[in-house]
């Protein structure tokens, strides 16, 4: 659901604020994680697909698999954090995080790092990081909605103090048929979500103290090279953490697991299981940030098809990095800061790995070089299956390297980027990495402008991703744009928004021959009513009707509508 006049109220401080007061905005909740004087955005759950330069492609619609793309860098270059801490699914043979499984079950904001971050978020931030923060909220609700394809969502959150004691614990669950995720299939393919989020806060003078447990649950039914029947998958994330912190210091333990299991005909096909514990220590001394970070990873998983060709593919194994950094901010004089860092990484197994950042922030104008890295995944090193494959050990890490020239005032924020990339590993009956430099280039703008009681959120990117021969990165639009308008009246928020997804390159799904994908062009629009703790809202999406897949073989929702309402008390 969606809450248009807090979007009001924040575009509304944007056009207030001068370069300087943005750049001191940027320090958010974990400031021992910002990249001042590199591009970067804190946006809701709700508003994160407008992001410029972010793309979520998703093989249907939702509770099917999902892939990031962040300013055209592979997925397996994207890594997703919770409050600042890796929660990445290391099962998967690719390396990607599925960032569509998340329901955002009590999570107040996003924050978004583009470009390559490991000196920040260590290994696998080649291409950027979404972070997820989940936080104390101070309101409590209930809420329903219902939608096209008899979808049904229920939430409730409660919150509240006791003494020193904060707390806010979500729940909300949601089911839908769903369509036929095969083009012109017979059957539709449900989709249900369980999720709780937990947050406890004690706080004493200075010192917080807090614990976070986060529980989601998805059962999809999918299709898989044609109308499958009876083929379900049980996508299930949970995480603790426990976090203490004041002025200065930051003390994180953390465990994420993350299981999920398919079965076909009754008959269990493949189970993956990946858990990662964390513990994370970093010190204010100054402008500088020092600490540490120590991951240990255990993944395992088993694919096993029947069929007329039957297939195995299995890992089992454990990684642990260890990682102890150094970041700076530091204001040189009035409007000008310079930022700085680098980590040094030592991973079991792999190897050791440093990386730095570099960047300067004059009077609206920011400029920065930034590297990072993606390590080979637990399969592409020693994965294996019935027909021969064999992982490959000796494997070296994807390395990027991002330069980037922005300007930022009142209503706009430009960036230009060019992202090298070295050692890409590809597939060509075994893992190897490329010899060859691959370049990505852009530009991208976010404008927020007022006019006439209407205000305007236009974001934009151009992006040219080639791989080392030259050749087009599949499902990597050179243009996107999202152009949204929201205006007020009586206290109903309507909007409109225009969705642009450009031309690209894809793989069609029956000849696995590379084909072009002409441009789609989609309008939603919504309107909100808040007044007297009552928010109601209705929402017509994809109002044309039109039919497109995305990836090519998946089909996305043609017109849909959703109302509903929250309660706040």
């Amino acid at each position: 659901m969606k809450n248009n006049n807090k979007i009001l109220a924040a575009l509304c401080v944007a056009f207030l604020m001068t370069p300087a007061y943005a750049l001191e905005q940027v320090i958010y909740v974990y400031a021992d994680r910002t990249p001042l004087t590199h591009s970067y955005e804190i946006v809701e759950v709700d508003e994160l697909e407008d992001v410029s330069s972010i793309d979520i492609l998703s093989s249907g619609p939702k509770g099917q698999m999902s892939s990031l793309y962040i300013r055209g860098a592979d997925s397996d270059q994207s890594l997703i954090a919770l409050n600042g801490i890796a929660i990445k699914d290391h099962s998967s043979p690719g390396g990607t995080d599925d960032l569509g499984q998340h329901n955002f079950t009590g999570i107040s904001s996003v924050e978004i790092y583009k470009g390559p971050m490991s000196s920040l978020f260590g290994a696998n931030a080649a291409g950027g990081v979404v972070n997820l923060v989940s936080d104390i909220t101070g309101r409590s609700y209930i809420g329903s909605s219902l939608g096209s394809n008899n979808s049904v969502l229920a939430e409730t959150q409660l919150s509240g103090s006791i003494k020193n004691l904060e707390y806010t614990l979500s729940v909300d669950g949601e089911q839908t048929d769903g369509i036929s995720v095969y083009p012109d299939g017979e059957e539709t393919d449900p989709y249900e979500n369980k999720n709780v989020n937990l947050n406890l806060l004690y706080s004493n003078n200075y010192n917080n103290l807090r614990l976070i447990h986060i529980d989601e649950t998805n059962y999809s039914n999918l299709d898989s090279q044609g109308d499958t029947l009876n083929y379900t998958s049980k996508w299930n994330w949970k995480n603790t953490q426990l976090d203490y912190n004041n002025d200065t210091t930051r003390v994180t333990v953390n465990n994420s697991t993350h299981n999920r299991i398919y079965v076909k005909d009754d008959i269990l096909e493949g189970q993956y299981d990946s858990k990662v514990n964390t513990a994370y220590v970093s010190k204010q001394i100054e402008d500088v940030i020092v600490g540490a970070e120590v991951e240990k990873i255990d993944a395992e998983f088993l694919l096993n098809t029947g069929g007329l060709y039957p297939y195995t593919s299995s890992v089992d194994k454990t990684r642990t990095t260890k990682g102890l950094f150094l970041n700076s901010n530091s204001v040189v004089k009035k409007n000008v800061v310079l930022s700085s860092g680098a980590r040094y990484d030592s991973i079991d197994g792999f190897g050791e790995k440093t990386t730095g950042r570099l960047g300067l922030f004059v009077k609206g104008i920011r400029a920065s070089v930034a590297t990072g890295y993606r390590v080979p995944t637990l399969y592409e090193m020693y994965g294996q299956d019935n027909y021969g494959f064999n992982g490959n050990p000796n494997l070296l890490e994807e390395d990027t390297i991002s330069y980037e020239v922005g300007y930022e005032n009142n209503i706009s924020n430009t960036a230009l980027f060019v992202i090298e990339e070295d050692n890409a590993i590809i597939y060509n009956g075994s893992y190897v990495n490329d010899t060859s430099t691959s370049y990505t280039k852009g530009i991208e703008n976010k404008l927020t402008y007022e006019l006439k009681g209407v205000y305007i959120v236009n974001s934009v990117s151009v992006i040219n991703a080639e791989q080392s021969n030259g050749d087009q990165k599949l499902r990597r639009p050179k243009v996107t744009n999202n152009l949204k308008l929201y205006r007020l009246v009586n206290d109903v928020v309507y909007s409109f928004d225009v969705n642009y997804y450009g031309k690209h390159k894809d793989i069609d799904s029956i000849t696995f021959r590379t084909i072009d994908i002409d441009a789609i062009v989609t309008f939603d629009t919504e309107l909100t009513y808040e007044k007297d703790n009552w928010e109601l809202f209705a929402g017509i999406y994809n109002i044309s009707n039109e039919t497109y897949q995305r990836p090519n073989g998946y089909s996305q929702l043609g017109r849909n509508a959703m109302m509903g309402f929250r309660r706040y008390f």
